[in-house]
């Protein structure tokens, strides 16, 4: 088995690391959130024209064949950078569903997605109990023989500034997609930051009237959710795939940082206890890429090898990646919580996709559950 990195794959991230090292520097990172602005929408365009809207979809459908471990290869730079866009819920998970589904229409819109010419939202909260929520949240009644939409979500990336977004409404056993623009009258949106300066929102719906032509697509609920579980699957390996880039950045600050502070007039990596703990930490991260790799390997086998080693990877992300985190920040010292330096801001994001897609307790009985030997 030839775990190197393929051509394909040097190429993407040497041209993605050095678009981000020029335009997406802690120092810019920093300015864009003191700033409390926007990402201009030039920047998602920037990311069309470099490919990486087009990763994740296939050659059939105008992107650049999908290859899962391309698009991993890029999770790992974007992670690395900790980029503010939410490109797992604007670009993967939306544009995922139109290819899977073939929702109607779907081909223009994947290429407004890939593109980069709208940006596409799906009405999604990344917890646990995402069935519960599509099947639950929002309802629909008649008013004078029109179909009013009713109902909030909350927790949803990504509907913070968007072109169209898809809402999944449950009838009759049924999975009904509508497809609203943003131009809608009948909903309210209400933002707020996380702790890793990302964009969250609850939407609520009142009185929202529904077309006919809004309606997309159809189809059972257990087909309906055979193929999210499959799309949030690949959300969340993308999710460890960028903590594996975060972790890696982690180390790298920390083994510099341990290089020059000093006590005692030595440094303290010096310290023979302090190399223990980096030795340590470098074990953790190539485990955590040695089972991001496998879950890559086998994520177009059966259905519960992908659903086990995808979950393994998150149990790993809560666990020891998150204590290598916490012994990064240990090592700072009181620097390591300080918003002047990146390593916290590192430390935030983890600590976010520790709960994102489920928590570690979550994922160990979907792991179980999905054992058969």
């Amino acid at each position: 088995m030839n775990l190197t990195l393929s051509e394909d794959q040097i190429l993407i991230r040497e041209n993605a690391q050095k678009f981000l090292d020029l335009n997406y520097s802690f120092e810019k990172r920093q300015d864009i959130i003191l700033k409390n602005k926007k990402l201009p929408f030039d920047y998602w365009k920037k990311y069309a024209e470099l490919g990486w809207l087009g990763l994740a979809f296939s050659e059939n459908v105008g992107g650049y064949d999908g290859n899962i471990n391309n698009l991993m290869t890029l999770m790992e730079c974007l992670g690395s950078s900790l980029i503010l866009e939410p490109i797992i819920f604007n670009n993967i998970i939306i544009g995922k569903l139109f290819e899977e589904l073939k929702i109607r229409n779907f081909n223009t819109s994947l290429e407004q997605i890939i593109t980069g010419e709208k940006i596409y939202s799906f009405l999604f909260s990344p917890t646990e109990s995402f069935e519960n929520n599509i099947l639950e949240n929002l309802k629909i009644h008649k008013n004078n023989e029109k179909n009013i939409l009713s109902g909030k979500c909350e927790l949803v990336f990504g509907i913070d500034n968007f072109d169209y977004i898809l809402i999944p409404l449950y009838l009759n056993n049924n999975i009904n997609l509508y497809l609203l623009s943003n131009a809608k009258q009948g909903y309210e949106v209400r933002n707020f930051e996380t702790v890793d300066n990302m964009i969250v929102s609850n939407i609520e719906f009142n009185n929202c009237e529904l077309n006919n032509d809004e309606l997309v697509f159809s189809t059972e609920k257990k087909a309906f959710f055979t193929k999210l579980d499959y799309i949030i699957d690949l959300a969340i390996l993308s999710v460890c795939s960028q903590s594996l880039g975060i972790i890696d950045k982690m180390y790298e600050l920390t083994l510099d940082y341990c290089k020059t502070r000093k006590q005692f007039g030595t440094p303290i990596g010096s310290f023979q206890v302090n190399q223990h703990k980096l030795v340590d930490m470098y074990i953790i991260k190539e485990e955590m890429r040695s089972l991001n790799y496998m879950a890559q390997l086998t994520f177009d086998s059966k259905v519960e090898e992908r659903r086990r080693n995808v979950s393994l990877n998150k149990i790993f992300l809560g666990t020891h990646a998150k204590n290598m985190a916490q012994s990064c920040i240990q090592l700072h010292g009181g620097m390591g919580v300080a918003k002047e330096m990146s390593i916290g801001h590192y430390f935030s994001k983890i600590t976010s996709y520790c709960n994102l897609f489920g928590n570690t307790s979550y994922h160990k009985e979907r792991f179980a559950s999905n054992d058969k030997f």
